[in-house]
């Protein structure tokens, strides 16, 4: 094979899994530079993409897991993931962005309510701390968190919306929304400025479409839901605007977002009722905005709900949808449009879980400034 063109030979790797190429970095020199070529990680990371490689992040107390459920049936490869947070001692890990194979992860000390945050790549199990912001929030509310690739400078970016109380000497106090955005390559955090919307729900993950984040959100007067979108390139948020005929879309009524075979989707979930799903075909054209399918059997709304990050998890368009309420542990269920069916999810079924999202692995740096492999060495 060390004959062959270059260009056939980055053919064949590229298609290759990720956890092969790490091992066949050390074939030889010529390997080695070639498979940490930016070049050839763009390549494999645009084929891993491509093939909808579905693997999902789950993680039990203190494990993490990766889960390969992209088959037809209920077999699947569950792999422990060497976990290098542990020596920091947290009490709570959370996942809180997904981006071409790196993972945002935030830790919580509940007894000081400390928190720390990475990006790290569980493939070449490289992390990076992020620094701490450059201002205090005292009495903060919630953090909305989104890891995002900004096609220009070819970096990666985490934003970060804080919102937080602030003391106007009233009894009733007010609350500031602010925007912060954290650059690899630079390893600092930029304050942008106040946001004009609140984001509903913060602890939501951050859904990405056409290289942009999106959250529900409200106008500053809670007088109208819409979805927030914030633009990496200009860094402004923009608003893109519900579907028409929602129906009575009140406070009974929950809104979750997620992505299905590329497009943003909306899913309009009435307990015990109904759930919508729609999709934008056009993205940013509200009268794109159309119904794929109508979830109405009984009595699997009244005793599910749905699931904070819905989205299309099998190639047969299977999507991982309802939750239940009070089983312990919980369960989860796909969803066959096509067929009108549920099935459940059989994961891990001893213990209780927490579905982080899709994940495809890569071979992105993160230039750490650890990895867990070296040190394990």
């Amino acid at each position: 094979m060390l004959d062959l063109p270059q260009e056939i030979i980055i053919n064949i790797l590229s298609k290759m899994p990720t956890k092969s190429l790490i091992r066949f970095r050390s074939v030889c020199k010529h390997w080695q530079r070639l498979i940490t070529d930016p070049g050839f990680i763009e390549i494999h990371l645009n084929q891993s993409v491509g093939n909808k490689s579905s693997v999902i992040i789950t993680m039990d107390k203190l494990d993490l897991y990766s889960v390969n459920y992209d088959k037809h049936d209920d077999n699947m490869d569950i792999v422990k993931l060497d976990n290098p947070f542990l020596q920091f001692h947290y009490s709570i890990i959370s996942v809180v962005g997904s981006c071409n194979g790196l993972l945002l992860v935030d830790l919580i000390k509940s007894r000081s309510s400390l928190s720390m945050t990475f990006l790290w790549n569980p493939s070449t199990r490289e992390y990076r701390r992020l620094p701490h912001l450059p201002v205090e929030f005292k009495g903060h509310d919630f953090s909305s968190w989104a890891l995002v690739h900004h096609p220009k400078r070819k970096d990666y970016e985490v934003v970060r919306i804080v919102r937080y109380d602030v003391d106007n000497g009233l009894r009733n106090h007010s609350y500031r929304v602010e925007v912060l955005v954290y650059i690899l390559g630079t390893d600092s955090w930029r304050r942008i400025g106040d946001s004009p919307w609140h984001i509903d729900n913060g602890r939501l993950p951050a859904q990405l479409v056409a290289g942009a984040p999106h959250w529900m959100g409200t106008t500053r007067d809670l007088s109208r839901q819409i979805i927030v979108s914030f633009d990496v390139e200009i860094e402004e948020f923009q608003v893109v605007e519900l579907p028409n005929n929602l129906g009575d879309a009140g406070w009974e009524f929950e809104f979750r977002l997620g992505v299905l075979d590329g497009f943003l989707s909306l899913f309009h979930f009435a307990y015990a009722e109904y759930l919508d799903v729609w999709v934008m075909k056009d993205y940013g054209i509200k009268e794109s905005w159309t119904k794929l399918f109508t979830v109405t059997q009984q009595p699997m709304l009244q005793y599910y709900y749905i699931v904070s990050s819905p989205f299309e998890l099998l190639r047969n368009g299977e999507i991982l949808l309802l939750e239940s309420v009070d089983n312990e542990p919980r369960k989860r269920m796909f969803y066959d449009p096509k067929n009108q069916s549920f099935r459940e999810l059989k994961v891990l079924d001893e213990f209780d879980w927490f579905v982080m999202g899709s994940y495809i692995g890569s071979l992105v740096p993160i230039e750490a400034e650890d990895s867990f492999e070296g040190r394990q060495g």
